[in-house]
């Protein structure tokens, strides 16, 4: 008789340990994850990322050590209908200028600039502090102008600019992502439950998949140290795990049970499981890993990041 493949084996010898296999697996997830914030996260930097002439520019750019110009937020003074009131749309800049000039953060509010065809008045407003946080200290601002719209409510009275697009970005994404996590995983599990009418059958592949994506997140953090690492890896190390690692936990449950259905014994059946399903998931597995190491070959420093998230337990 042949000798078996090693994932049969591994399957077979945690079917009749199952408390020593959940054991290691524990320990090793925790290995990962601590060892993966004790050795800390290496970020990309601008020279990783200086990739063709714009790359290069910007580091020179930077090395250069120029000052750094003030981040300039502007408020927008707009007709709600109709041509705009000169006069009203003055007044509403008069208001709004006075107002954020008493604003913690504003170095300077510029004079009205009127739009050539007369639809629109713009203020500048130029904030002090370092350029890269003035989306976090901008709130002060939009609060001012939305005292100033109250007063005017026959205009348009907005703020826009790289500081207030930047918040509204990142309150959005913040909320997307957090409602994501309140209603993916009860989703998920609820649908796992309906599938398999038992939810210790549903909640193992959760359990898996949340357990694969904490080692992956310590690995890849460790790894950051010859690949730097940038924002999106840890979303992709999530996106992919989560899909991926319940769907091929899937296999082996939905398999493992089909086999008990026959009457076969749990030892059997897990072992049944991991010769069909098992040989897929590998496959499978061994299929992503070499699709997205293609992704070196861009020798940019994001894609070689995203290359190395999806090298993982599965």
């Amino acid at each position: 008789m042949s000798k078996r493949p090693v994932t049969v084996r591994v399957a077979r010898w945690s079917a009749e340990h199952p408390w020593r296999a959940v054991a290691l697996w524990v320990v090793f997830v925790a290995v990962c994850f601590v060892g993966g914030n004790a050795a800390g996260l290496q970020e990309a930097t601008a020279q990783d990322q200086a990739v063709g002439e714009s790359g290069r520019a910007g580091v020179m750019i930077e090395e250069g050590k120029f000052p750094d110009e003030p981040a300039v937020d502007n408020v927008l003074i707009t007709s709600r209908s109709g041509p705009l009131d000169q006069k009203a749309a003055g007044a509403a800049a008069t208001a709004a200028a006075a107002q954020l000039r008493t604003v913690p953060g504003v170095a300077e509010v510029g004079a009205p600039v009127k739009a050539v065809d007369g639809t629109a008045l713009l203020l500048p407003i130029t904030m002090s502090g370092d350029p890269e946080t003035a989306s976090e200290r901008v709130e002060p601002l939009r609060t001012a102008t939305a005292r100033v719209q109250e007063q005017h409510p026959a205009l348009r009275v907005e703020q826009v600019g790289g500081p207030s697009i930047n918040k509204a970005l990142d309150d959005t994404l913040g909320a997307d992502f957090k409602r994501a996590e309140i209603l993916s995983l009860p989703v998920t599990l609820a649908i796992l439950i309906v599938a398999f009418g038992a939810l210790i059958a549903a909640g193992i592949p959760v359990l898996l998949a949340l357990s694969s994506v904490a080692a992956a997140i310590g690995l890849s953090t460790l790894a950051s140290h010859l690949v730097p690492s940038n924002d999106s890896t840890s979303s992709v190390i999530l996106l992919i795990g989560m899909a991926v690692g319940i769907d091929y936990s899937l296999f082996y449950v939905r398999r493992e049970r089909e086999e008990r259905a026959k009457g076969r014994g749990h030892v059997d059946a897990v072992e049944i499981a991991a010769e069909t399903s098992g040989h897929a998931v590998v496959v499978s597995g061994t299929a992503v890993v070499i699709a997205m190491a293609g992704l070196f070959l861009a020798q940019d420093a994001i894609f070689s990041s995203l290359a190395v998230s999806p090298s993982r337990p599965e």
